[in-house]
């Protein structure tokens, strides 16, 4: 199966699961990204995507009717999109982590909106499956679920898809940087130390993520230049 045909109907299954049908957590990173892996024949790769991107989002739950950031879909673009370049033969994973992270971060709020236009859409199935209910076809509320479940798939492929093409790109602007030649494991490995601790801290703190991130990126760059 196509790696492309792959990782989108990941994306779709991560969007059923978060919004549409069963909520079993399968959209979560660190199990939608293994899961991927597995089917890449790259287990400990989708692993340890899944893994730097679920550090992001401990405490993201689709729970109430709050803009939900579309976490799984693009955990799975993100992480599909750092198992291409793995299997094509990329063996630093310390620069494809980072592009994972920087997809992951840029194409989460656009995914959260693109939610919230699917449910202003089904709001406008609603009136129609009323008057067929009170015309005597209750059939129609099937009809409902299945509509509900058909957009969020296709949410799903969209953001997957996409999220996965701009990692492509991000990894090749990120080879021609200078800095590329000269990160190494350790340095990923400070700034997710860094984004571990802003995760945890965010859970007692309502001011969001994005200095906690800032500052375990921080570390990571200082780390690398001392040593």
């Amino acid at each position: 199966m196509s790696s492309w045909i792959l990782l989108a109907a990941f994306g779709a299954m991560a969007a059923i699961d978060s919004a549409a049908f069963f909520q079993g957590m399968l959209h979560q990173p660190l199990v939608v990204c293994t899961l991927l892996g597995s089917a890449f024949g790259l287990p400990m790769e989708g692993a340890y995507f899944g893994a730097l991107l679920q550090l992001l989002w401990l405490k993201r739950l689709p729970v109430g009717a709050s803009i939900y950031p579309d976490i799984g879909p693009v955990a799975a673009g993100a992480a599909g999109g750092g198992l291409i370049v793995s299997a094509s033969g990329v063996t630093d994973m310390g620069l494809v982590g980072i592009a994972v992270l920087l997809t992951a971060i840029i194409f989460v709020r656009l995914g959260g909106r693109l939610m919230v236009m699917q449910r202003e859409a089904q709001g406008g199935f609603i009136p129609r499956a009323h008057q067929a209910i009170e015309a005597g076809r209750p059939g129609r509320i099937r009809l409902l679920l299945l509509e509900g479940i058909i957009m969020s798939a296709t949410r799903g492929v969209i953001m997957s898809v996409a999220a996965a093409g701009f990692l492509l790109l991000a990894m090749k602007v990120l080879q021609l940087l200078p800095l590329a030649h000269v990160i190494q494991p350790f340095t990923l490995l400070a700034g997710v130390l860094g984004l571990g601790l802003g995760s945890v801290l965010e859970l007692f703190d309502h001011r969001g993520l994005v200095p906690w991130v800032a500052a375990g990126v921080v570390v990571g760059i200082v780390t690398m230049v001392l040593i």
